[in-house]
């Protein structure tokens, strides 16, 4: 599926808009897939927000 860049409105009247040859699309693309990644990982090993619960105490 090829990259699209949107700008998004929110409000009363929401809406997006794909942006045009961004030139920065594919760079951003990668960084999304590398998050998703990242924490689908996480979450299948079962490990999300562990950090966070182990500074509480």
């Amino acid at each position: 599926m090829p990259a699209k860049l949107l700008t998004y409105t929110l409000g009363a009247k929401p809406s997006a808009e794909e942006v045009p040859d961004a030139p920065d699309t594919q760079e951003l693309k990668r960084k999304l897939e590398s998050f998703l990644q990242t924490a689908t990982k996480s979450l299948l090993d079962n490990t999300a927000g562990v950090e966070a619960s182990k500074n509480r105490n």
